[in-house]
């Protein structure tokens, strides 16, 4: 019963976790371009 429950924990925490992880790899991997404009 502990180990399934231990289990279930670490599950619950990398599933809370997985999203927030793919979120900040999404929005290093495409920068926004800079345009610069010449006067």
């Amino acid at each position: 019963m502990n180990i399934r429950m231990v289990l279930l924990a670490s599950a619950a925490a990398f599933a809370a976790s997985t999203p927030v992880l793919a979120a900040d790899a999404i929005v290093a991997a495409e920068p926004e371009p800079v345009e610069y404009v010449r006067v």
